[in-house]
């Protein structure tokens, strides 16, 4: 309990209060409460001679509606003997009631930021499926934006259009542009400003495992004013010499590169025909053809012969170094005499009769053809097809097996490899039932 003064209690008091000379023990509990119309409290004691708020400070609380009026507040003595002047809890109500409010707006603004985030940037990274879309001239950014949400490239225009304008962004050119589905706005931006893709130059191809007859009739397809006999011409002619060539072989099989390649306007034939042999010399070169300690005592010829059967016998490259491991095993006598060292390959006969008729190969397989390794040793007398790069790398270096067989195992092109002969007649029939090819 603490005591106050009566002079000063008597300044507040109603006149029944007691005598100025009498002293009174006031209790919390007993501490006069009055209602009286007074700024709201500061942090400083109040005196009778300084006002406790000042103008400015009196306009802020009437922005918050507590300037004009009444406040409930109680006096209460505090530890030092005076009386002190107690927030009213209506005040507390109301500064809570202020909280909540700015909660609300916090939580509305952050809950709108990953709204807005996920129209610039959906979740999940763009597909791989390629778009192509084409910019009007004159079209401005909201036309723009349209374009890409129309072919669900972006999930929002609107945002585009409101991010590019942020940005001041709106100098994109007209043009063809490449984008992906499932592009956040960033990214779908960054290849507008990259401007639209160089129109495709004129290209021809040739694929893995093609004639050279094949070929020469792909490439007229493509090269305009450029012929098949144009082109039979060139390669009967001495004006461009195959680096891999022997002497007396007049063919040109396996000998050009099978690639995709540019041409400009008026390509003649003989700058076809340089284009894919300067490519295959590259490429061999590369790969280590003229390295004498790749070649395992063969001529680099004869590594190319290989590598063109491994590209007319396997689909993909994981069965590439282990076709060349049988290839080498029989051809080199470590087969204990159960295949007398031929290589038994039929591509090579299809490529002999010149048909790709698998019932005319089937009924000449008894024949004297040079290209009929059934019944004649060693490798033929050429290159079969042209190979890529992926068989080259194999035929120079094979995995090292004791395989003898292969047979096709599935439609995907994957085979089984065995050294044992039963396995790969067992394998042959279940595929062959199976329909994965025909006897």
């Amino acid at each position: 309990m603490v005591t106050e003064s009566n002079d000063y209690l008597a300044g507040l008091s109603d006149p029944s209060a007691e005598p100025a000379n009498s002293s009174k023990v006031v209790s919390k509990a007993q501490a006069p409460s009055h209602r009286t119309k007074v700024p709201a409290p500061s942090h400083r004691r109040r005196t009778d001679s300084a006002p406790i708020f000042s103008d400015s400070l009196e306009h802020d609380d009437d922005v918050f509606g507590f300037g004009d009026e009444e406040v409930n507040t109680m006096e209460a003595p505090n530890a030092t003997g005076q009386t002190a002047i107690v927030e009213s809890p209506q005040r507390s109500k109301r500064l809570v009631w202020l909280g909540a409010f700015f909660a609300i707006i916090l939580a509305v603004g952050f809950f709108a930021k990953l709204w807005i985030d996920k129209q610039l940037d959906p979740s999940g990274d763009p597909r791989t499926t390629a778009i192509d879309i084409q910019i009007p001239q004159g079209s401005s950014s909201g036309e723009i934006g349209d374009i890409l949400e129309q072919n669900e490239i972006i999930p929002s225009s609107r945002a585009f259009g409101y991010y590019t304008k942020y940005k001041n962004l709106n100098n994109f050119q007209a043009g063809d542009y490449v984008l992906n589905e499932n592009m956040s706005v960033y990214e779908a931006i960054a290849v507008l400003d990259a401007g639209p893709a160089d129109p495709e130059s004129p290209n021809f191809s040739v694929n893995e495992g093609l004639w050279v007859s094949e070929a020469l009739l792909e490439i007229e397809k493509d090269v305009p004013g450029v012929t098949v006999a144009d082109l039979e011409a060139v390669l009967a002619s001495d004006s461009i010499t195959p680096k891999y060539r022997p002497e007396g072989i007049t063919s040109w099989e396996g000998l050009l590169f099978p690639a995709k390649y540019d041409f400009a306007e008026g390509t003649t034939a003989r700058e076809v025909i340089s284009l894919m042999n300067n490519k295959f010399n590259d490429v061999a070169t590369e790969v280590g053809l003229d390295d004498p300690e790749k070649l395992r005592g063969y001529t680099p010829y004869e590594i190319i012969i290989i590598a063109s059967l491994i590209e007319a016998e396997a689909a993909l490259d994981a069965d590439r170094p282990k076709v060349a491991s049988v290839i080498y095993n029989r051809l080199e006598g470590r087969d204990n005499g159960q295949t007398g060292r031929l290589l038994q390959v039929d591509a090579a006969l299809f490529y002999g009769l010149g048909t790709r008729d698998i019932n005319e190969m089937v009924k000449n397989l008894e024949s004297d053809n040079p290209y009929n390794l059934r019944n004649r040793e060693g490798l033929p007398p050429t290159p079969i097809a042209f190979p890529g790069k992926a068989s080259l790398e194999a035929a120079l270096n094979p995995a090292e097996t004791d395989f003898l067989f292969y047979v096709l195992k599935d439609k995907q092109g994957n085979h089984l490899f065995t050294a044992d002969v039963g396995e790969f007649n067992r394998q042959k029939n279940k595929s062959i039932n199976e329909g994965v090819f025909k006897n």
